[in-house]
């Protein structure tokens, strides 16, 4: 993707790889019909496809009572289990009760169809995977434009709103760069693109007796040892560290450990200390790098108690 001549429309609006108890041992999903651009669901036209995975997928569409652009998400196979359909809802009803400038806003949630889907704002920009892979190439424009003063007010626009959700008992549980985006064009002054926190598909609520299991969820490269350990006793510190995580890929280019072995991912976040990210950014603050390996303390207690309390430090 290129956002050259314009707003880049993101395909990151969600999971849409759930786990599926129905799925058969080769693989094989009863997908539903694809829609078509100019089909309707309800009175949104649909215009073309954001984003597909291999149990949902996210439209982009025209509301025709209102007629503004919107993003729909959706499941893609047809006759979901209990299991898909339920967490597929949970997860708009957990986005929908962030009322936050920094997190998607759900616009409806159609329940009561054959085939249940919820509209969302669509929105233009980049995610900070994007922005690291764009700085590892050595562009001298998207060196200016990132400047890390302008990635770490990002950061704390992520920060804050995960204060909101951790105040409303929602741990995301699987914070990372691909799930911040940074709106707007590239035309645009990043001092004036705001970030937003994306994806709640693995996230649940504290107080939900009906939360998800406690099998392991989240991006290895970011996830806390304790959510490898006993992700049913996690609590808002391992956002903290997957925060520390993406913070010192954002400094470094790359995230704390690094392993094409999942085995040797978990291993590290269990028991190898990360390098001191000045080791890869050598102009990084003494401060920031010392707030970022707190965030990613082996202990939650040994961390920053909050998400806002990292920011600070890592700002200072």
């Amino acid at each position: 993707m290129t956002d050259e001549g314009g707003p880049r429309r993101t395909r990151l609006y969600g999971a849409v790889d759930l786990p599926d108890p129905t799925i058969d041992e080769t693989g094989a999903l009863p997908a539903q019909p694809g829609l078509s651009p100019g089909e309707y669901l309800e009175h949104y036209r649909i215009e073309g496809v954001l984003g597909r995975g291999g149990m949902g997928e996210v439209l982009s569409a025209k509301d025709e009572q209102i007629g503004r652009s919107v993003a729909i998400k959706r499941l893609r196979v047809a006759n979901p289990s209990a299991h898909v359909l339920d967490r597929f809802l949970r997860e708009v009803r957990i986005q929908s009760r962030l009322e936050h400038p920094a997190i998607v806003p759900v616009y409806g949630l159609y329940a009561d169809v054959e085939q249940p889907f919820f509209v969302m704002k669509q929105l233009a920009g980049t995610t900070l995977a994007e922005v690291i892979e764009r700085l590892a190439r050595g562009d001298v424009a998207d060196a200016k434009q990132f400047s890390r003063q302008h990635l770490l007010r990002a950061f704390v626009d992520v920060c804050l709103a995960l204060e909101l959700a951790h105040a409303r008992g929602v741990i995301h549980r699987d914070i990372k760069p691909a799930n911040v985006l940074v709106e707007g064009a590239a035309s645009d002054p990043l001092a004036k693109r705001k970030a937003l926190l994306m994806d709640f598909g693995v996230a649940r609520l504290a107080d939900d007796p009906r939360a998800p299991d406690a099998s392991l969820v989240g991006s290895l490269p970011y996830i806390a040892p304790e959510q490898i350990q006993n992700a049913d006793a996690i609590d808002a510190r391992a956002d903290v560290y997957s925060l520390g995580a993406t913070a010192y890929e954002l400094v470094t280019g790359r995230p704390p450990f690094v392993d094409d072995n999942a085995l040797g991912l978990v291993l590290a976040h269990l028991n190898q200390p990360p390098a001191d990210p000045r080791t890869f950014a050598p102009e990084l603050p003494e401060s920031a790098a010392k707030a970022i390996l707190r965030a990613l303390a082996k202990e939650p207690a040994d961390r920053y108690a909050t998400a806002p309390a990292f920011a600070d430090a890592l700002a200072r």
